[in-house]
């Protein structure tokens, strides 16, 4: 199996798109009243993925297996305007490819990309629910610094809480 991380580029807009609504759904419709067509709609819609890509402040790259997109990260370059700070804002991955150490891979390439910016701290935020998630980013060095509720009515109400987990460098 060949894994490759790719930049990606505004052309890819409909490639990372289409990406989104095969990944998304796979771990997270069942928290979601409308199995997250709402959420999906708004934030992975092909002019969407056309802006965030654009964005100049902020970088995706693709997780291709045997050449094909299987997954994605995407960064931005600050964290809420603190000075050497860096987010992973998401990573998401096939869920067919779950348990084979490939999101260690994208985790890793976005610290070492913070690393080479020379940014000191990295964050990200992760749903309170996804406790292995949370584990996984604790065995990396993250810890717990702050939640907060989401604002989304039809994400079910026991799952709207999100933490928000930094990495000194």
């Amino acid at each position: 199996m060949l894994l490759e991380i790719i930049k990606a580029t505004p052309k890819d807009y409909k490639i990372l798109s289409d990406l989104c609504y095969e990944i998304y759904p796979q771990t997270y419709s069942d928290w979601w009243y409308d199995e997250g067509k709402w959420y999906m709609e708004k934030v992975y819609n092909p002019e969407k993925m056309l802006r965030e890509l654009e964005d100049k402040d902020a970088q995706f790259y693709f997780l291709t297996i045997n050449g094909v997109p299987r997954g994605y990260l995407k960064v931005n370059y600050t964290f809420q305007n603190e000075n050497d700070s860096f987010e992973i804002e998401r990573i998401y991955l096939d869920q067919t490819f779950a348990g084979q150490g490939i999101g260690n891979s994208l985790l890793n390439f976005g610290i070492e990309t913070a690393r080479n910016m020379g940014r000191q701290t990295v964050y990200l935020k992760v749903m309170a629910s996804g406790f292995g998630v949370i584990e996984f980013y604790k065995k990396h060095g993250f810890e717990t610094v702050g939640s907060e509720l989401l604002p989304f009515e039809l994400l079910k109400t026991e799952l709207r809480t999100i933490n928000t987990m930094k990495k000194t460098l």
